[in-house]
This record gives structure tokens, sequence and C-alpha cells, in this order.
């Protein structure tokens, strides 16, 4: 399957949500994501999330930073064509961009978002290459896909540039790439 139809696949499986169900999906996801984090060595690391475009299932940035208080939290910004990461100045909105940015960081983990992902790691993102471009040049940062577990496929088209994910949260759970195996619930 080429990259634009299994993109318009999983926007599909997308819209077809219930915003009963949608909340709910973002619900569990944030609470494994919470888990994640908490069983995280160094509680005062730089930690990039993203901010929830229309329809997509993502974690409650608030309560993330809520309940895991003692992480700098830093989101995309875009500057020349390329994504950073900064502090927020302001409420966090929808949208793949902060608005109100703050002192730029970079993160040593990264929850990332993917219209589709592969228990091999590899990312299906909107087709812009942002969170490709970054990785690539960063050599030490944990890079963790969070996700529904409908986006999660047996395979996702690979080209050269993509660059792969550690492990993979879902609203059922937490999946390691090198392990290959569920260490919380079920993917």
């Amino acid at each position: 399957m080429k990259k634009e139809e299994l993109r318009l696949q999983i926007k599909l499986k997308l819209d077809q949500l219930s915003s009963q169900e949608h909340s709910i999906i973002c619900t569990e996801l944030t609470h494994h994501v919470i888990t994640f984090l908490k069983s995280q060595k160094n509680q005062s690391q730089v930690v990039a999330s993203f901010l929830q475009m229309k329809g997509e299932v993502a974690p409650d940035p608030n309560l993330l930073q809520k309940e895991c208080p003692n992480f700098i939290w830093v989101y995309p910004i875009e500057e020349f064509g390329k994504m950073k990461f900064a502090e927020t100045s302001g409420e966090l909105v929808t949208g793949p961009w902060l608005k109100s940015p703050g002192k730029i960081h970079t993160p040593q983990l990264i929850l990332i978002p993917g219209m589709a992902f592969d228990k091999a790691g590899h990312r299906l993102g909107r087709g812009r290459s942002f969170y490709d471009q970054y990785l690539a040049a960063q050599t030490d940062v944990t890079k963790i896909a969070v996700t529904w577990s409908e986006q999660v496929v047996d395979q996702v088209p690979v080209e050269g540039h993509d660059q792969k994910v550690d492990e993979i949260i879902t609203e059922q759970g937490r999946w390691s790439i090198s392990r290959q195996c569920f260490l919380e619930g079920e993917v």
C-alpha cells in the first residue's frame, strides 16, 4: 500500500469515531502516557509533546503537565521551515504549532504523533517530513509514538528519510520496538 492510500484509510477511520469514542480513547491514551512518564528515572528532563490537530487522537497536554510537573514541557514551533520545540508563554490551543512560544529547548524525550505506525517502529506522518527532519538531526532522544491502536498497522510504507520510533503508546498499552513485546497492556 502506498503512503497516500494508508493516510486516507486512517483518516476515514478517525472520521468515523464519535465524539464520545474519541474522548474515551484520548483519556485512556493520556493515562498510559502518564504511567510511562512517571516510570522515567530522570523526572527533570525536557519532554516534547504535540498539540492536537482536528480529528487527531492525542493526550491531554494540560493533564500531562499537571500529573508530571517536574518535566520541562515543550511543543512544536515552525521556524524558517524547520521544526523546533519551545516552552509555551500562553494558553495551549489545538493546531500543529505553538501559538505563543517561549524559550527553545532540545528535548530528551519526544511524544510523536502520526497517521500510522507499525510494530517495527516505522511511522507515517502527514507528509511534510517535519518530524523526520528533526529526528534525523537528533541522535540522543527517546522517540515515543502516541496514537490510537487502530493506527498501528501491519506495515507502514518506508522511504530512506523516514525515522523510526522507540516505543508505541496507545489507549491499550505500550509496545517496545527493540524488545518486540508489550511492556504494559497491549497495543
